[in-house]
């Protein structure tokens, strides 16, 4: 439904341009036919958009506010990671410098996200020190869920029957 709704956002904004290439069967009349009122066509496509969008958020509202503020322990060199990264101003500069850097991107698509952020340790201590990065690496290693199970808890807790 993410994706939905980013497309849609997409489609609102080339018919904002008063461009209808999102909509192939649409463009090819527009072009064979030469319309006149295209933008009154694209002011109706707009409407139904804008409403169609707005009437998704409000059904699903926690799809469009997912947390993201962890995404740059995965990836740091995700467009726009900063905005939503949950750092301090100094550590948001350093994720800057850091996603900004070629030769590290380069080098993160070739280890995994644990061993990069051990070779960046140097470079960046205080972002690959973060608690966050750490917790991150730690789970990715983990060959089970390290979420308690409460009906292990339970049964440990429960008295046995006895025949």
């Amino acid at each position: 439904m993410c994706a939905f709704i980013k497309k849609l956002e997409f489609w609102l904004k080339k018919v904002q341009r008063n461009s209808v290439s999102v909509f192939p069967t649409l463009d090819k009349f527009a072009d064979d036919s030469e319309i006149d009122n295209l933008n009154t066509i694209c002011d109706c496509i707009r409407e139904h958009l804008t409403k169609l969008r707005d009437e998704l958020v409000s059904y699903f509202p926690s799809i469009m506010n997912q947390d993201r503020t962890q995404d740059w322990i995965q990836n740091p060199f995700v467009e726009d990671v900063t905005s939503s990264s949950g750092l301090s101003d100094k550590l948001t500069e350093n994720l800057i410098e850091l996603a900004s850097d070629r030769a590290l991107e380069l080098k993160f698509q070739n280890v995994t996200v644990s061993q990069f952020w051990l070779e960046v340790k140097g470079e960046y201590k205080e972002l690959s020190e973060n608690r966050h990065v750490c917790f991150v690496t730690i789970r990715i290693h983990l060959p089970f869920d390290i979420e308690p199970r409460f009906d292990n808890i339970l049964a440990k807790k429960q008295p046995q029957v006895s025949h």
